[in-house]
């Protein structure tokens, strides 16, 4: 994982849907401290992984902003 930090605990939600959600929902959390911090977050992504470390989605920062 080149550059971000990794949640060695992880959370676990009821379905990928539910997941995306929360990662969107995060995601504009973390653009709103970056702005106040001066930070550029947009390039940020989450990687929903299942159990086993298994792949499953990507969500950039900026589908929080593509979201309805």
């Amino acid at each position: 994982m080149e550059g971000g930090a990794r949640d060695p605990e992880g959370q676990q939600f009821a379905d990928l849907d539910a997941a995306r959600e929360h990662a969107i929902e995060s995601g504009r959390q973390l653009v709103a401290e970056g702005i106040v911090a001066g930070r550029d977050t947009l390039a940020i992504e989450y990687q929903i992984r299942d159990e086993e470390g298994k792949l499953l989605a990507v969500v950039p920062v900026r589908a929080a902003f593509m979201a309805g």
